[in-house]
């Protein structure tokens, strides 16, 4: 093996130390919320509110509000008790007020510290300076640890699981936002996992053929191509952070070097390539994982249908798996030989 080769490598191992860390730092690709198979929808807001924007996340666990409005918003806790206050000057949460703890988790099990109290005088902390606020609220969404009793009777139906409604008040008067949570059944995920499977053995199959550069990097350029979707579809999904879809960018953008490494490498006909892509396609397999749940929740939180969101996953997994063990399949067939004749593409 000469120098340049040693670097190259050596490089690769770098960049996988320093990316592959920061992957699960956002759980799925760009953040954002987890997929579900509940789904709330606001139905009406009672009362007109100008100037002010509320929204409901696809899953009906958090409800946003953004105030533009020159009036108050003031939402009240579980006990009709001041909780949160919206208003032209930014955000303020009651730490008297119970919810502020209870809503710290989708359980509301926290142990209440004793400050809290809804019955004392408000005790206002700033929370941000700009009128807009999205928060967990345990009236959208199913509480229980269990799936609701007509879910586990028939989990095959669409099921009306609750009505609710969040009182609150603009400039004084009082408003109510209602809404709904509704159960609906998962997908199969059958045809994906047949899907996967294809990919896998399609991949493992190029690897085993003597001309398997040219073909090897045809799917590598593919599976990086959908990746690179994905992480599109998730980013604008539009509730992740920009420190969250950073961190997902990161294996996306060293899968991109490694397969124009890659390419260089065919080129040039070295088996670097097997290096290069099986990493590569490795990158891309873990951080499609992390997604892998898409493929049985109906609920999801992209940009993009479900069909397109569960496909780009399933090639992600499958061909990425798929190109990674047919890289190393590659590998182990060509310890100890020579590259005495140029490599046949």
């Amino acid at each position: 093996m000469n120098r340049s080769a040693r670097a190259l490598r050596l490089a690769i191992a770098v960049a996988v130390l320093v990316v592959v860390p920061a992957a699960p730092a956002a759980a799925h690709v760009a953040g954002g919320p987890a997929p579900s198979n509940f789904s709330g929808v606001i139905t009406s807001i009672r009362a007109p509110m100008s100037g002010v924007q509320v929204s409901l996340s696809p899953s009906g666990d958090q409800i946003e509000i953004r105030n533009d409005s020159a009036a108050d918003v003031l939402v009240p806790g579980y006990s009709d008790e001041p909780y949160l206050w919206i208003g032209p000057s930014g955000v303020q949460r009651n730490e008297r007020s119970p919810a502020t703890y209870l809503n710290a988790t989708a359980e509301g099990t926290t142990v209440l510290p004793p400050q809290a109290d809804p019955g004392a005088d408000p005790d206002w902390v700033t929370l941000s300076t700009a009128p807009m606020l999205g928060w967990h609220d345990h009236r959208t969404h199913w509480m229980g640890t269990d799936l609701p009793p007509a879910v586990q009777a028939d989990p095959t139906r669409v099921h009306l699981i609750s009505s609710w409604e969040v009182p609150l008040s603009f400039d004084g008067e009082p408003v109510v936002i209602s809404g709904t949570l509704t159960w609906t059944p998962p997908p199969s995920s059958l045809p994906w996992t047949v899907l996967a499977v294809a990919l896998f053995a399609l991949a493992v199959g190029v690897a085993g053929r003597e001309r398997w550069r040219r073909p090897m990097l045809v799917l590598l350029v593919v599976l990086v191509t959908v990746d690179g979707l994905h992480l599109a579809i998730s980013s604008l999904a539009g509730e992740s952070s920009a420190f969250t879809i950073t961190a997902g960018s990161l294996p996306t953008a060293v899968a991109l070097l490694l397969t124009w490494a890659s390419w260089r490498s065919v080129k040039a006909g070295t088996t670097t390539v097997a290096y290069t892509g099986g990493i590569a396609a490795w990158l891309v397999c873990i951080q499609s994982l992390s997604d892998l749940d898409v493929l049985w929740h109906s609920q999801l939180p992209s940009a993009a249908p479900g069909w397109l969101t569960r496909a780009a996953v399933t090639v992600g997994v499958g061909l990425g798996a798929g190109l990674a063990l047919g890289c190393l399949r590659v590998l182990a067939r060509s310890r100890g030989t020579t590259q005495a004749e140029p490599a046949a593409l």
